[in-house]
């Protein structure tokens, strides 16, 4: 959602609720050109500075965040930048529609009400935020729906708290997105898409996952990471075998080759690669859960050089700054 009508920005900032980074892009002279991060910075927060929410205030002391802010990136005076907040503050979700209003105001207006009818999301207190998928012709699952918008909503008072929050530190947010969301544009335009392919991520302190169908999110999972590795494990094995339980309550028949899972984490740098790796029956990753042929995945852990840029020398992990990398790459 833009906010000003102002120049690009070409500092990202991301946060949780223990720290905030931030990446800094170098100019591009050259379309073409490899970009290049100029700066990659990372501050620790107080704790309880921040506390996650969807509905209540985020910031308990604006200004102690604001001095953090300018602690960061230094004394800016109207320097535009992009904001990647937490998925835990803003509702997400799916909604199927038959037919959309062509005008983009009608359009947003059914958003809203569709939120707030079925899902009980406070729209009318909310900046939404969307984006129209068309749904797969012929699967009977579609419901005699055509179209599958993803809807971001973060409340009003919010987003305004962070809003203020820049503009005390003299930054002019003008770019505002969901760090899921934006992680899951990222990758998906630097990766092969299959008729049906999955995205994790376990950066940021979240668990995000998406499911796609012929590229229309299916399926959609948010929630705070679990601090146990092995429960990781089970809470991505459980997202991939719940879109399989609801593929086939609805007609769809599964697929018989490997489907492509696509995993962001942090981990030890090595290049990209499609890693030999089949989740099925027995599988050690996955204990004390059952598995079927149809829920194996190939995996491909995405790592630096999936994304053609350049990265600083730095012992921030490069991964902590993606999340503002990707406020900055959907510009």
């Amino acid at each position: 959602m833009q906010l000003f009508p102002v120049q690009k920005p070409s500092i990202g900032l991301s946060l949780t609720a223990q720290a905030v980074t931030s990446v800094e892009l170098s100019p591009s002279l050259w379309p073409l050109r490899r970009r290049s991060i100029r700066a990659l910075k990372r501050h620790n927060l107080a704790t309880d500075l921040v506390r996650l929410s969807t509905d209540e205030n985020n910031i308990s002391e604006v200004a102690a965040f604001a001095k953090d802010l300018t602690t960061l990136i230094g004394s800016r005076r109207c320097a535009s930048v992009a904001l990647s907040l937490p998925n835990q503050c803003a509702h997400i979700a799916l909604l199927d529609f038959d037919v959309l209003p062509e005008n983009p105001a009608e359009c947003a207006s059914l958003v809203r009400w569709k939120l707030e009818k079925d899902l009980q999301i406070p729209a009318t207190h909310c900046r939404v935020a969307y984006r129209i998928f068309r749904l797969p012709a012929g699967d009977k699952f579609s419901d005699c729906s055509k179209h599958r918008i993803l809807a971001a909503a973060i409340r009003n008072n919010v987003l305004t708290q962070y809003e203020q929050t820049c503009e005390q530190a003299g930054l002019l947010p003008v770019e505002v997105g969901v760090q899921g969301l934006q992680l899951f544009d990222l990758s998906r335009a630097m990766i092969r898409q299959d008729d049906e392919w999955f995205f994790a991520s376990f950066l940021d302190d979240q668990f995000f996952f998406v499911a796609v169908r012929q590229a229309c999110p299916f399926l959609l999972r948010s929630k705070p990471l679990p601090k146990v590795p092995a429960h990781r494990q089970l809470e991505l094995m459980a997202s991939i075998q719940y879109y399989d339980e609801l593929c086939a309550s609805m007609g769809a028949k599964p697929q018989s080759s490997p489907r492509s899972l696509y995993i962001l984490e942090n981990d030890s740098d090595y290049p990209s690669e499609r890693l030999d790796v089949t989740i099925g029956v027995g599988s050690p990753a996955a204990p004390e859960m059952t598995m079927t042929d149809s829920l194996r995945v190939n995996v491909c852990s995405l790592k630096k050089d999936f994304l053609p840029i350049s990265w600083p020398a730095s012992d921030i992990h490069w991964t902590s700054g993606l999340s503002a990398l990707a406020s900055l790459s959907m510009q």
